[in-house]
């Protein structure tokens, strides 16, 4: 099975979504927009404390729990990794905390719609993941990125891999519903998550593609996360170095002002994208 790493990656370059000046603020002034963020998930927090039975609320602080530790906290595990592994390894530890509590509020406020959710996910019944309805797969994508998220911090913890397949139930229930979601969200995160899934097939790679294809029309092209994903996910694992650049010159050829509810998105995944052509030799023997 191939590392969860990809997965992880997929999933940082997936949930960056926020207003424009945020993204500007991202950019240009790092520590103000994580002054930001802290805010609106301290926000979001006192929000489910006020609300408790708040799907809507439960679900906001999933979502805002998740980008922060991918875009402030995960994000800096990375780039230490290689300079500082014990700093590297708190901040992905504290990623991993953040991640558990998203996907705690997420199967909440799932179970919050339809009761008894919880307890029919944990059994691996299909019965309650039957009644959510197109509406909602907003949760259902949410949760699945915050517990992708946390099973790829834990480091080969095997009862967080032992919840992988999970990660397929919503998805795959997600893509019934609503394959062209958000723009291509979906198809871009199973680009690497048909690689790293337990049932993987025999022709995943194929598939992974095709995914990125359907990516990259629902999106027009303007988000950069896919050429990133397709270069971290495909090029690595077939060892195609040309390919890799190629892709990754793609995604930092995106206009980032093309589509301002990417911005944010394109604007990580450009850095990515730079940072990754770094690395290059380290990826390719």
């Amino acid at each position: 099975m191939k590392s969860n790493k990809t997965l992880l990656t997929a999933t940082l370059l997936l949930i960056l979504f926020f207003f424009g000046c945020t993204a500007h603020l991202f950019k240009h002034h790092p520590n103000l927009a994580e002054q930001l963020f802290e805010k609106r998930v301290s926000k979001s927090e006192k929000q489910v404390r006020k609300h408790p039975r708040d799907s809507a609320a439960k679900l906001e602080a999933c979502k805002n729990l998740t980008m922060y530790g991918h875009v402030f906290v995960l994000r800096e595990s990375e780039i230490m990794e290689e300079e500082d592994f014990t700093q590297s390894r708190e901040f992905r530890l504290e990623a991993n905390s953040l991640f558990q509590n998203a996907y705690n509020y997420g199967l909440e406020s799932l179970d919050i719609l339809h009761p008894s959710f919880q307890e029919s996910f944990h059994k691996d019944s299909g019965v309650m993941l039957g009644k959510v309805t197109i509406e909602q797969v907003d949760y259902l994508y949410w949760t699945a990125a915050a517990l992708g998220s946390m099973i790829s911090t834990a480091k080969g913890d095997p009862y967080a891999i032992a919840d992988l397949p999970k990660v397929g139930i919503l998805i795959d229930r997600a893509m019934e519903l609503n394959e062209s979601y958000d723009k291509g969200s979906l198809h871009e995160f199973m680009i690497s998550f048909v690689l790293s899934r337990p049932d993987s097939p025999t022709d995943a790679i194929e598939i992974a593609k095709n995914h990125f294809d359907k990516a990259v029309v629902l999106s027009g092209g303007n988000r950069a996360s896919a050429f990133v994903t397709y270069a971290e996910s495909i090029c690595t694992l077939e060892q195609d170095r040309s390919e890799f650049l190629s892709m990754l010159n793609r995604a930092l050829e995106v206009d980032v002002n093309a589509d301002p509810d990417l911005k944010l998105s394109n604007i990580v995944s450009q850095e990515r994208a730079a940072w990754l052509k770094e690395r290059v030799d380290d990826l390719f023997f």
